[in-house]
């Protein structure tokens, strides 16, 4: 068991909220618009560095895998044999089917899975095959800006996008709308400040925004 101080629910709502940054802020650095996505409600992120990930999420479990370029393992068995070896089947067989397609290298010709790091677990358990200063390492801790407290996370993506005060009420309010009744559209006043900010840019930013909007996961259990 690792990360016993977060959650599905704490992690889900850290990757929606750097989502919004990303979206509001993409039309200022838009040679970041790959670097956060969503694929349904799989969460899709990348640094600079060559690291990147994907958070899988359903109701009550998701899954997380880590590729960093200098050091991971490639091909379905030696993963599960080393990554997954204590990992149910049921929990091998999602794997495959929800992380493996979006981390892969070419290999003589083909295509296959290349992983440094997985955890998987429920609402209130995280689970992996390696302990939580490993699986920081070997995944140049991409992960920290989704573990961190709610002060310290909001303040981490101010600083990484240099948002001013404006920048950061686009967002809370964006935020509170996706979390409470988890949809938006952007009002005529944020369409304005946004024109107003990046011009034709703005076209990165809905598109963002776009994909955050058709994630429906249930930020809180019943």
């Amino acid at each position: 068991t690792i990360f016993e101080f977060t959650d599905r629910t704490s992690v889900y709502s850290k990757c929606i909220f750097a989502s919004i940054c990303h979206a509001v802020m993409v039309g200022k650095y838009t040679l970041l618009s790959d670097e956060i996505s969503w694929d349904g409600t799989s969460f899709l992120f990348q640094n600079m560095e060559g690291t990147r990930g994907v958070i899988s999420f359903s109701e009550k479990n998701f899954l997380c895998g880590i590729q960093s370029e200098e050091n991971y393992l490639e091909g379905e068995n030696n993963i599960e044999n080393t990554l997954l070896k204590d990992a149910e089947l049921d929990i091998i067989y999602r794997v495959r089917g929800e992380i493996f397609p979006y981390l892969l290298v070419e290999n003589d010709g083909d295509d296959i899975p290349a992983i440094s790091a997985i955890f998987w677990g429920e609402e209130e358990k995280i689970c992996s095959d390696m302990n939580e200063k490993e699986f920081m390492h070997k995944s140049d801790n991409i992960l920290l800006p989704y573990l961190y407290e709610e002060k310290d996370m909001k303040k981490y993506w101010r600083d990484y996008y240099e948002m001013n005060q404006e920048h950061e009420q686009i967002v809370e309010e964006l935020y509170l709308k996706k979390m409470t009744n988890d949809s938006f559209l952007l009002d005529a006043v944020q369409k304005e400040k946004l024109m107003e900010w990046f011009g034709e840019e703005i076209t990165y930013c809905k598109q963002s925004l776009e994909a955050v909007s058709y994630t429906h996961i249930r930020a809180h259990e019943t």
